[in-house]
């Protein structure tokens, strides 16, 4: 096992997201924080050596509703790195994706399909969806009584 998957598993909560190129984890922020201080709201592979690779991480201290957020820009500014962008301008280029998502919350979808997130966060059930299971989650949101 790679030294970077060691003791990782203790410290994600749920699987968020999976792309082809990363998976998305929410993770206990507080016990991340006990052994690596500079964790704040999220990171990724490319800035933090110890962080498994092709992951992003997300802190449970969140509120969900900042989920998405902090994806964007963690997603945004992993693939800007993994193109050979210096973190310093890549976190840059991402702290402005993110203000706008933050100040427009009606483009967070397109923000996050066009950064290579295909899921939504359903604020009824609490779940991240994929856009190719509508039909299923229809039904499921149906038997729940709540639409999205």
């Amino acid at each position: 096992m790679d030294n970077r998957q060691n003791g990782s598993l203790a410290l994600k909560e749920k699987l968020l997201a999976k792309t082809p190129d990363f998976e998305v984890w929410l993770v206990r922020g507080k016990q991340v924080r006990a052994k690596h201080i500079e964790f704040v709201e999220g990171g990724h592979d490319y800035v933090y050596d110890w962080l498994p690779k092709n992951e992003i991480w997300i802190d449970d201290a969140l509120h969900p509703s900042e989920f998405s957020a902090v994806m964007i820009h963690e997603i945004y500014e992993r693939g800007l790195m993994k193109q050979g962008v210096p973190y310093s301008k890549a976190h840059k280029r991402a702290n402005l994706v993110e203000l706008r998502v933050r100040r427009n919350p009606g483009t967070t979808q397109k923000s996050l399909t066009k950064h290579g997130f295909k899921n939504y966060w359903c604020t009824k059930c609490k779940e991240y969806h994929s856009y190719t299971d509508k039909n299923k989650l229809y039904e499921k949101h149906i038997k729940y009584n709540h639409n999205n």
